[in-house]
């Protein structure tokens, strides 16, 4: 199972850790629709094709549902501290109540939890101390990124500069490594060290995506597949919480690795949706020409060198603007590229969807599967 999805991945043979024993490896909802609709490229539509199906919006919900109360436990830490610096904590305050609303995480480890009839109440402290410590790595990302704003809001770097950044950060750090260790002081002692060996690696997977994409900044020759490993590192966290969930709720062995493989599948999923969301935004994708990687969408369009040399042509400019964006986007998404990109999508959400066969007879996991339900939601590709 692991080679097919290295394989569907496009990374097979590249340094990609799975976290198991044998290898150790919201903000809200930003839609398509709300981009769209804001940059006037599509129409208001209330229709869907499958009624049963759930919206992003809806899935959204549904995660937050669940994880919001360890969220509240996270927000509650912070809020309570005693930082005697006024500048520190009124970064810190603003990052947890306006920025960090960080509940889809918890959210799908309570779900996992759920899968294996386990309560998902018990999954609060283990979340909060994890909502933590994500959010120290995202300031500390948009940092390296430069990265002002988000979804139309100031980060904490672009509101308060990157010294008070660089502390708060490291406020987040210290929180969540304390809460972590006292959270799984509930447990036996032989799964503490499995746990803590479980978010180092995670943690540790999540950097070195980061790192890579340090190293790739400016490089318009970079290939979708170098792109895709490094989506595929980030999203070991969402793994890890598929896989603590599992053993919060007391799930054996192959539970464990089916969620963990779900999770992993998910997090890539989400991601490569939201490469989209930032060819739609023009200041987004201002940021990504000049300190990240470009898009996923482009680097798939990109292999037709004709197309690679109209969109760059458009990137030239010096500030993007919303005409610009509407332009790529239509480039993009007649390209030949696209229907390889939404080929790779759709191997990899049957892939997803086959892990969970372990839980058919017990019917706990359906929620899980209906976090895949509006992939393509207004997504006009293939």
């Amino acid at each position: 199972m692991r080679n097919v999805i290295l394989k569907l991945l496009g990374v097979q043979g590249k340094s990609v850790k799975f976290i198991d024993a044998e290898n150790e490896i919201c903000n809200g909802a930003r839609t398509f629709k709300h981009v769209m609709l804001h940059h006037g490229i599509m129409h208001c539509s209330t229709k869907r094709t499958k009624k049963s199906m759930l919206t992003v919006q809806q899935v959204h919900r549904l995660l937050c549902g669940y994880g919001k109360p360890a969220f509240k436990v996270a927000q509650k830490i912070i809020l309570e501290e005693n930082i005697e610096n006024r500048n520190v904590r009124e970064a810190l305050d603003y990052f947890i109540r306006e920025v960090w609303l960080d509940m889809e995480y918890p959210g799908l480890m309570a779900l996992a939890c759920k899968a294996v009839k386990g309560k998902p109440d018990k999954t609060l402290r283990l979340g909060a101390s994890l909502v933590l410590l994500r959010g120290a790595m995202d300031v500390h990302d948009d940092i390296i990124d430069e990265q002002e704003t988000k979804a139309g809001k100031p980060t904490l770097y672009g509101k308060y500069g990157q010294d008070m950044a660089i502390l708060a950060g490291d406020v987040l750090f210290y929180e969540g490594l304390a809460h972590l260790n006292e959270a799984i002081l509930h447990f036996r002692i032989e799964e503490r060290q499995e746990i803590a060996d479980m978010v180092k690696e995670a943690l540790f997977e999540v950097g070195t995506g980061i790192a890579n994409e340090v190293d790739y900044r400016g490089n318009f020759d970079l290939l979708p597949e170098d792109l895709m490993r490094i989506i595929t590192q980030k999203a070991a966290c969402a793994e890890m919480h598929a896989r603590l969930g599992a053993i919060v709720g007391g799930g054996d062995k192959a539970e464990e690795d089916a969620l963990g493989i779900f999770g992993r599948l998910l997090g890539v999923l989400t991601v490569m949706r939201d490469e989209f969301i930032d060819i739609y935004e023009p200041e987004e994708l201002q940021n990504r020409k000049e300190k990240e990687c470009l898009p996923l969408p482009l680097l798939f369009a990109f292999k037709d060198i004709d197309v690679k040399r109209e969109i760059l042509t458009i990137l030239e400019k010096r500030k993007l603007v919303g005409s610009d964006s509407r332009k790529i986007v239509n480039i993009v998404l007649r390209s030949e590229g696209m229907k390889e990109l939404k080929k790779q999508m759709d191997d990899l959400k049957k892939t997803a969807l086959s892990s969970l066969k372990v839980f058919e007879e017990k019917k706990t996991a359906q929620s899980l599967r209906r976090l895949l339900d509006p992939l393509y939601e207004d997504i006009k590709i293939g």
